[in-house]
């Protein structure tokens, strides 16, 4: 920390050694499940693909297991067609789903749910807060009107105290649905019960 007084001559300079940051991004990168944080890594500088794909084949994979759900957003570390392929093809080879945000979309949503490879069934918006505004909402709806899906889903952590829970929001003119997706986050040493 740096003084804020010293002594010097009147009308003379207070020379004096001030602490200086390097100024530089560090980034970290890591997997968010229900048990917690895992597979860590920190980064001096921003994400880039080759660091991405370093990060997935030698931190990432080695810590999942099969049945579990890896999703993927649209950073622009994972855009790069060579880094995308690479990440789910390692992925698969462990038997780990992954949920891809297909590029193709003008809108960009986080979560693209499909029946089949090219029959789109939904989208969805994750958001990591935990009091969600109407523009949010709004995003949301935008998303299923530009792609014509028949539902959207949103996302974000439930509230300390809220259970995991699934409310419809409402729905269009269109008949597409949208639903709020609270989920706990914490991790519980119990199974709960799923209330749909």
């Amino acid at each position: 920390m740096a003084r804020l007084y010293g002594r010097a001559l009147k009308g003379e300079r207070c020379p004096a050694p001030i602490p200086h940051g390097h100024w530089k991004t560090t980034t970290f990168v890591g997997v968010l499940g229900l048990s917690g944080v895992s597979a860590p890594m920190t980064l001096d500088g921003a994400m880039i693909g080759a660091a991405f794909l370093a990060y997935v084949e030698q931190v990432l994979v080695p810590t999942l297991r099969p049945g579990d759900v890896v999703v993927m957003d649209n950073l622009p570390a994972h855009k790069p067609p060579a880094i995308r392929q690479t990440f789910i093809e390692a992925l698969r080879e462990q038997k780990i789903v992954a949920l891809d945000g297909n590029k193709t979309y003008p809108t960009k949503p986080d979560l693209i749910f499909r029946r089949g490879k090219k029959n789109v069934i939904g989208l969805g918006e994750v958001k990591y807060k935990l009091k969600i505004k109407k523009a949010d909402r709004y995003q949301i709806i935008s998303h299923v009107t530009a792609a014509k899906a028949p539902f959207g889903i949103l996302l974000s952590p439930a509230n300390e105290g809220e259970s995991q829970r699934l409310e419809r929001v409402g729905s269009l003119a269109t008949g597409a649905q949208f639903y709020h997706y609270r989920v706990d986050i914490r991790g519980t040493s119990t199974p709960r019960k799923r209330r749909w």
